[in-house]
């Protein structure tokens, strides 16, 4: 994705061609809502490179378990800054975001296409 490398504010929209993610001045049309609710959680981050999962009937069961995550580690960022000062949470936010923005990309978007190695029960003639 086309985006900055920083903390954004990302839209699902629903329209009358699908649904896309806006992101800024960017729209991303998207297959379906599990899809977009995925690439919202990156786009939140500000990660440009995202693998999407192969086999679609995961991408909402991972969307689901990577939005309470984040929620979770803003939750508890709010709570362990809440006697700092405003510019100081704003420099320790930014700081959160950009190394688990950072962690993701040392990890890599993955293979382009998955490999199918699978064995098939052939009859022996």
């Amino acid at each position: 994705m086309d985006i900055p490398e920083r903390e954004n504010a990302p839209a699902i929209l629903h329209t009358l061609l699908g649904t896309e993610l806006k992101v800024g001045r960017l729209r991303i049309h998207c297959p379906d809502l599990g899809t977009a609710r995925y690439l919202l959680i990156f786009a939140t981050l500000g990660c440009r490179e995202i693998a999407v999962p192969y086999d679609i009937t995961k991408v909402p069961v991972i969307a689901d378990t990577l939005t309470t995550a984040l929620d979770r580690i803003f939750e508890v960022f709010n709570t362990l800054t809440k006697k700092d000062s405003p510019q100081a949470r704003g420099r320790m936010r930014s700081k959160l975001i950009r190394t688990l923005r950072e962690e993701i990309k040392s990890i890599g978007a993955g293979e382009m296409m998955p490999l199918f190695n699978r064995s098939t029960k052939q009859r022996q003639s």
